[in-house]
C-alpha cells in the first residue's frame, strides 16, 4: 500500500447542513440502487502512517466503544440484512478490542464511489497503539464527509465518546451520534427516552442546545434505522 494520500477538501459545514434536511424519495431510492448494485471491495487494512492505502475518493467513517455493534451495522450498511454472501468482505474481529488496524471498503457505481472506513473500537481491550493510529488517519484524511461516532443505545454516551468527539472537533471533522443495537427488548421499550438522551448528548457536545442536530437509532439484526443512514451517506456522496 502507498504511503501517501490524495485528499479532497473538506467542506464540514455543507456536510453538516445537507445531512440535516429531510431526504426526498428519490434520494431515498438512488441511495438504495446504489448500495444493491455498487460493486463491493475490501481495499485493506493499516495500523501505520506508512501503511494506509491511497484513497482520493470520498470517506464516510466509523468509530465506536468496543463491543457496540459497529461490524454489524457496517454489514448491514453493505449488503442490507438478507441474503448476505458467504464471502461478503466486513472482516469482523473474534472478540472485542483485539483489531487493532484500520480497515477500508470501498463501494463503487458508474460514476460514483465511496470508502467506508472502519476505526478500532476504544474503551474495553482497547490499547495506545490503536489510539495512535486513529489520530494518525484522522490528522492525514482530508476528504471525510462525515465521521459516525457509534453509541450503544443500552449504554449511553461515555466520557472516552466525548473525548473522541472532542478530538473530532478539533480537526473541524464533522460527526454524527449513532445508536446502536435497539432491537433489544429494554432498549426498544424505552426508545424515545434513549432518543431524547442521545440528542440531549449530542446538543451538549456541540455547545448549541438549541441548534438542529440529528440522530439515528439502527439495529443492524431487525434493519432499524439502516435504510435512513444509508440515504444520509448518499446525500452526503452526491451533494457533498
Amino acid at each position: 500500500m502507498s504511503a501517501r494520500i490524495r485528499t479532497t477538501t473538506r467542506r464540514p459545514l455543507y456536510a453538516l447542513r445537507q445531512h440535516i434536511l429531510p431526504p426526498t424519495p428519490s434520494q431515498r431510492s438512488k441511495a438504495s440502487w446504489f448500495f444493491h448494485t455498487a460493486e463491493k471491495k475490501y481495499v485493506g487494512a493499516a495500523s501505520t502512517a506508512a501503511e494506509l492505502p491511497e484513497i482520493n475518493v470520498p470517506q464516510i467513517v466509523f468509530i465506536g466503544r468496543t463491543n457496540c455493534g459497529k461490524t454489524s451495522l457496517l454489514r448491514a450498511l453493505i449488503y442490507g440484512t438478507d441474503n448476505v454472501p458467504s464471502t461478503h468482505i466486513i472482516r469482523p474481529s473474534s472478540t472485542p478490542g483485539s483489531t487493532k488496524d484500520l480497515r477500508f471498503y470501498s463501494l463503487t457505481a458508474p460514476q460514483t464511489q465511496l470508502v467506508l472506513t472502519d476505526l478500532p473500537g476504544y474503551g474495553y481491550g482497547s490499547s495506545s497503539a490503536q489510539g495512535d493510529a486513529i489520530t494518525t488517519f484522522l490528522d492525514a484524511s482530508l476528504n471525510i464527509r462525515m465521521v459516525y461516532v457509534l453509541i450503544d443505545a443500552g449504554v449511553g454516551v461515555k466520557p472516552s465518546d466525548r473525548r473522541i468527539v472532542s478530538m473530532l472537533d478539533a480537526r473541524a471533522i464533522p460527526w454524527r451520534l449513532v445508536g446502536t443495537k435497539c432491537d433489544k427488548r429494554d432498549v426498544s421499550k424505552r426508545a424515545g427516552t434513549v432518543l431524547a438522551g442521545l440528542l440531549d448528548a449530542s446538543a451538549a457536545m456541540r455547545n448549541a442546545p438549541d441548534g438542529p442536530d440529528e440522530v439515528l437509532l439502527t439495529s443492524a439484526t431487525a434493519a432499524q434505522g439502516t435504510n435512513e443512514l444509508r440515504t444520509a451517506m448518499w446525500r452526503m456522496l452526491v451533494d457533498g
